[in-house]
């Protein structure tokens, strides 16, 4: 495999042209021909590309350019909270059920956008967002077994990356040992 990034589309646009892309969309802009080129870029905050942000969760928390999302998509998978440190896959399954047991008001085995509301204060958009993040099926609710899983997968992420911080760190050598 190439160590260079192969895009998956390629356009060029002419002066008084644009170009949008769908929320999440990873892109790269390079100015050709002769003259000064310049690029905007504006981002929509809403709808969140939750999606996206859980699907390819595992490759995007490598990205150092995306650390400012890392607090975000916690808010999502772990519907406002989050253990201070991320815990295993079987672990984190624990967690995530004793969260959405407490969680699921009426007690049916979903996760519905009223109950994940009330649970982040209220937070119209947090709520809409993390349903969103957990409703793999699209249903419009999120069973208790769709957010155990996301949650694990989420925490498995983060505790897999601490682990490499923690061994990065401790594999640096400290100036007065150089």
């Amino acid at each position: 495999p190439s160590p260079h990034w192969d895009p998956l589309y390629s356009f060029n646009v002419s002066a008084g042209e644009a170009i949008i892309f769908p929320p999440g969309m990873i892109h790269e802009a390079k100015s050709v021909g002769e003259v000064c080129a310049s690029s905007a870029t504006y981002q929509f905050s809403s709808p969140a590309p939750t999606v996206y942000w859980r699907s390819w969760w595992p490759r995007l928390r490598k990205l150092k350019d995306l650390k400012h999302c890392h607090g975000v998509v916690a808010q999502w998978a772990t519907l406002g909270g989050g253990p201070k440190q991320a815990k295993p896959f079987a672990e984190a399954e624990k967690a995530a059920k004793a969260l959405a047991q407490k969680v699921d008001s009426n007690k049916d085995g979903k996760l519905t956008k009223a109950e994940i509301k009330k649970h982040v204060r209220n937070s119209e958009k947090l709520a809409l967002d993390a349903l969103n993040y957990h409703d793999t099926n699209e249903d419009g609710e999120v069973a208790l077994d769709e957010f155990v899983l996301n949650y694990a997968n989420w925490a498995e992420v983060e505790h897999e990356a601490a682990a490499a911080a923690k061994k990065k760190k401790g594999g640096k050598k400290k100036r007065s040992e150089l």
